[in-house]
């Protein structure tokens, strides 16, 4: 993990800004950061109002457009809208939809089913809207940049056809009035609900548009456009009116739904809790169901479709879960030495793809491609995924000969082609990947805006920190660099969560119970991000830990020996699903010892170092330190024991086909009596308080010794011997973490963990 500042900016220059925006250097240099240089784009961007947003006229054909509707208004002529089946998509349709309604003006709508027909226009979708409506005008929002064929189709049909949309566009633009941001310099990269926003702006005047400026909103932050210029706006004035109850009822129940408080809502609740749920209907079954949640006032109706599309967004879940482990498997085997793009095909459902593309591509920190086999098995489809600094749509759009079709954005995209080409596609992109980007772009990197001890935050810091909100794409939180505060962590509860204390607010690392100890026995630099905390109607400031880094490398044998024996004795399921590879990278060297940590570090001073568990890869050499029994051993080519892991262990292993190597330190650990064994058992029973969660071994011991002077030999025995009475089933861990114990007699060396130490 490598801590990066984002941009330097020359102290003179912050100083000089902060003094013309009065306003303090350490905001001036989070601006300058965001590329904001002038007095004017700071007052914006710090002040602005809808009154700011840019003029619907900057879009080249917006004249041609509205004309063109102003007279189908006036002749009466039949207008239909022709939208997509995403958030955004349905966003866009429900704007006009109810933007007519409240002029008294009569607007059909058509969506795709996503599963029959796919994206943006269609042949077929438009002969049935040719023989069901007989429009005059079709108004796509959301797709038809690159609908070339379709456009013509329709007009020789003798519809009437205006574009709006903000994907991509082609060589090739269609015959017909559009509107797509990337056709202005000027305009700000809208989502397809903003430029349709855009549009009844200018066709119905700003007040009309700003009614539905939460729709827009909504659909800006699920299609993680970037939060700059027009958007940003949108989102600010949305997310303000729907924290004030100013929103469709429909947006309301789906809050409640979420169990989301709409007064206190956040960017990140729209963006992973709000739109899943109005994207899971057209990825499961029709968009239809979203639009009437935006487009309908009835609150029973309201109610149920609301819990329909909660049930649909469980059901979405469940099958994300399952094609991510069904990926998982699929790529133990995969050839991380020669791909610097992950691409995998499998019988999965194309509408779900794409967020299991995303999970993977954070997981592995590479481009990631899931396909899917359609009806006829000859062709694939799916979505696409990529990581910072790596275009998709360019990557498509340079290696298109053999592609049916493509198109999205810089992070998102979607592809179809033959079956037959899988392995020439992936080839192909994987060579241009290697020939355009450097090898560091692969790197995992934490970047950082500004170093700033928590110590010295005060009440005006967050105030002025928040005049940045909302965060989102390309306008993140800012996240800061602290080298020396060195907080003190405690347990939250009996969680796995710690915190610590700070004048102005409490540090929160989540799921870091683990390394508690670490923290405390170590200096360490950590990234953190300041967020507001919502509880029983307060709000206070609270820090989030993101990363930490260590700045020495001080571990106690209590602190490593657990996870040996967790991993000796559980022979877990990742090397059970190991599988050899002919190329050696990368490797894993793994130590249990203060002396392995030390050795391993001067041997290899270029491989990564992690302690205990990783749950986001970077597939280099590395040096993993105790690993917990779940670290993803299988997508290393080869494991390095640095010590003696036990015979029965060994044997286990090669059994397996597992490509292990063994430098033989031995693991010094004390002999344990029977005596010793029984007095912990007994210990253990008569002190354990029933229905409390399991956390550790480690943390059990100081829980029931808590009265007794310490002593870490004392604990490291009784880490063992916990092992040792679970390999036994004297004690078994319940699904939900609860102790449960066995009565019965046992034979001591049943155990390989006893026999191993008893040696």
């Amino acid at each position: 993990m490598k801590f990066r500042k984002k941009k330097t900016n020359d102290s003179l220059i912050i100083s000089e800004f902060a003094e013309k925006c009065k306003i303090s250097p350490l905001l001036a240099n989070l601006l300058l950061t965001r590329g904001i240089k002038t007095v004017n784009e700071a007052n914006q961007f710090l002040y602005g109002t809808a009154k700011n947003l840019n003029s619907p006229y900057l879009f080249p054909d917006m004249s041609v457009v509205v004309s063109r509707i102003e007279l189908a208004i006036s002749r009466n002529e039949k207008i239909i809208v022709y939208g997509d089946y995403d958030c955004d998509g349905v966003g866009a349709t429900a704007i006009f939809i109810l933007s007519f309604k409240d002029r008294g003006l009569n607007i059909n709508h058509y969506i795709p089913v996503r599963a029959k027909e796919g994206y943006g226009l269609n042949k077929s979708g438009i002969k049935y809207i040719y023989d069901t409506y007989k429009p005059d005008l079709l108004i796509s929002v959301d797709c038809g940049i690159n609908s070339v064929e379709e456009v013509e189709y329709a007009k020789n049909l003798g519809i009437d056809v205006i574009i709006t949309d903000h994907h991509q566009p082609g060589q090739i633009l269609p015959d017909c009035p559009i509107l797509n941001p990337f056709l202005s310099k000027n305009i700000s990269p809208l989502c397809g609900a903003g430029v349709v926003f855009m549009l009844i702006s200018a066709l119905f005047g700003l007040d009309q548009a700003l009614k539905y400026i939460d729709i827009c909103a909504v659909s800006t932050i699920a299609d993680i456009v970037p939060l700059i210029g027009d958007n940003r706006l949108i989102v600010k004035y949305g997310m303000a009116a729907i924290k004030k109850g100013h929103c469709r009822p429909g947006i309301k129940e789906l809050f409640y739904s979420a169990k989301i408080d709409y007064k206190s809502v956040t960017t990140s609740d729209i963006g992973y809790k709000i739109a899943p749920r109005i994207n899971a209907a057209g990825r499961l079954n029709t968009a239809e169901i979203s639009l009437r949640l935006l487009t309908e006032d009835d609150t029973t109706l309201l109610h149920i479709t609301a819990d329909h599309l909660s049930l649909l967004n469980c059901e979405r879940q469940e099958m994300n879960s399952q094609i991510l482990d069904e990926s998982l498997k699929m790529l133990k085997k995969y050839d991380f030495s020669k791909y610097k793009i992950i691409m995998l095909k499998g019988n999965w459902i194309e509408g779900v793809v794409g967020i299991v593309c995303a999970k993977i591509a954070e997981l592995f920190n590479l481009p990631v491609i899931l396909v899917c086999y359609q009806e006829n098995s000859k062709i694939l489809k799916g979505s696409a995924r990529s990581i910072n600094g790596i275009n998709l749509f360019e990557l498509f759009d340079k290696n298109n000969e053999k592609l049916l079709t493509y198109g999205g954005h810089e992070m998102a995209a979607g592809i179809s082609f033959f079956e037959k080409d899988f392995d020439s596609i992936l080839n192909q992109f994987n060579n241009y990947i290697f020939k355009s980007y450097e090898s560091d772009i692969f790197e995992r990197k934490t970047f950082y805006d500004y170093e700033l001890n928590i110590n010295d935050i005060t009440d005006k810091t967050i105030k002025e920190i928040t005049l940045l909100e909302p965060f989102g794409h390309e306008n993140p939180a800012p996240v800061f660099l602290d080298k020396f505060s060195y907080p003190k962590f405690i347990q939250i509860g009996k969680s796995v969560h710690i915190k610590s204390r700070y004048k102005s607010g409490e540090l929160i690392a989540f799921n870091r119970l683990n390394y508690i100890d670490l923290l405390k026995n170590n200096k360490f630099s950590f990234i953190y991000s300041i967020e507001k905390n919502y509880f029983n109607g307060r709000i206070t400031t609270q820090f989030l830990l993101k990363e930490f880094k260590l700045d020495t490398n001080n571990f106690r044998k209590v602190d490593l020996i657990e996870n040996f024996c967790k991993t000796f004795m559980v022979h877990n399921d990742s090397f059970l699903q190991t599988t050899r590879k002919e190329n050696p990278f990368p490797i894993l060297y793994v130590t249990y010892t203060e002396e392995g940590i030390q050795n391993l570090l001067n041997s290899y001073p270029n491989a990564n170092l992690i302690a205990y568990e990783n749950q986001k890869l970077e597939l280099n050499n590395t040096i993993v330190i105790s690993p917990s029994d779940d670290f993803p051993f299988e997508f290393f080519s080869r494991i390095v024991f640095h010590e003696n892991i036990g015979n029965n262990f060994k044997n286990f292993l090669e059994k397996k086909n597992i490509k292990c190597e063994y430098i033989n330190n031995e693991i010094s650990i004390n002999k344990i009596s029977v005596d010793k064994l029984r007095n912990f058992y007994v210990k253990l029973k008569n002190n354990f308080t029933p229905f409390v969660k399991f956390v550790s071994a480690k943390a059990l011991y100081v829980d029931i010794f808590t009265n007794n002077v310490y002593n870490e030999n004392d604990h490291l025995d009784f880490i063992v011997a916990f092992y040792i009475f679970r390999e036994l089933n004297l004690i078994n861990i319940t699904d939900d973490d609860i102790i449960k114990f066995n009565e019965k007699k046992v034979e001591l060396t049943q155990s390989t963990l006893y026999n191993y130490i008893n040696r």
